[in-house]
């Protein structure tokens, strides 16, 4: 008769025994005693295996507390009376056991309580299987930008004589039509809008001096709602900027009042 000893670590102040199984397989080769930990509330436990001849090899031990397993180690011995062996990490070269083998280390009377495994394997599966696609996610692309936008009624907002507007809309919209408008806030009435076309991620709408005298029925120094809207498809739109507007000013000239 042979005498082996265990050492592992597991949750403190339980009742352990350890079972060891061959690597790959589901059946119980050996158990060993139901120990307590030493000292009380360590955590750390010593079993014995008492058998006929001395445990000579590599196994893997699932620690249990009554019919449920807490901790799994591999477990090396090496056919020598009273030697102690310790419980490592699990490491298998070919890059560890699959949830479905991991699965089959467990019995039906417990495996529903120890670890829901037929439910947590299907959700695992899922959850890789969703992450196994590349996703694109937007940040907000304005917000290099403000939101808020002053405008001088009468002034050319031109990309020549003033800078147009523009913002990286965060997706390829080259050649495809979007709207710059501006609505009232209460009523959300159309006050302004014009067309452009977007080139790569920029959408730069042209506001000239003739367009923004449309906006003389804003008030000075209200503020209005904005949005630049894409056409994706002529079902599909997508609105990636909005924001406030307000008319600070009023230069028009008297060529642009007649």
């Amino acid at each position: 008769m042979s005498t082996q000893y265990l050492q592992f670590s597991a949750a403190p102040s339980q009742t352990c025994t350890p079972k060891l199984f061959g690597l790959g397989g589901d059946a119980v080769l050996f158990t060993g005693s139901a120990v307590a930990d030493s000292p009380s509330g360590s955590g750390l436990y010593k079993s014995t295996f008492s058998e006929v001849s001395a445990l000579n090899g590599t196994y893997r031990c699932v620690v249990f507390v009554g019919s449920v397993g807490v901790a799994g180690y591999e477990v090396k011995f090496t056919g020598t009376d009273t030697e102690v062996a310790q419980g490592s990490e699990f490491i298998n070269a070919s890059g560890g056991d699959t949830a479905a083998q991991i699965y089959t280390y467990f019995t039906d009377a417990n495996r529903e309580d120890v670890f829901k495994a037929d439910s947590t394997l299907a959700k695992q599966n899922e959850i890789l299987a969703k992450l196994s696609t590349t996703t694109q996610v937007f940040t907000d692309p304005d917000m290099a930008n403000p939101r808020k936008i002053y405008i001088i009624r009468g002034d050319a907002y031109d990309s020549v004589s003033w800078p147009a507007k523009s913002w990286d809309v965060g997706r390829d919209i080259n050649g495809l039509t979007f709207r710059f408008t501006i609505k009232d806030q209460i009523d959300g009435n159309v006050i302004f809008q014009s067309t452009g076309t977007g080139a790569g991620q920029m959408a730069a709408p042209v506001i000239t001096s003739a367009q923004s005298l449309l906006l003389q029925k804003t008030e000075i120094g209200d503020e209005y709602y904005w949005d630049v809207e894409i056409e994706y498809t002529a079902t599909s739109f997508g609105t990636p900027l909005y924001g406030t507007v307000e008319v600070v000013d009023d230069v028009t000239t008297p060529g642009d009042r007649s």
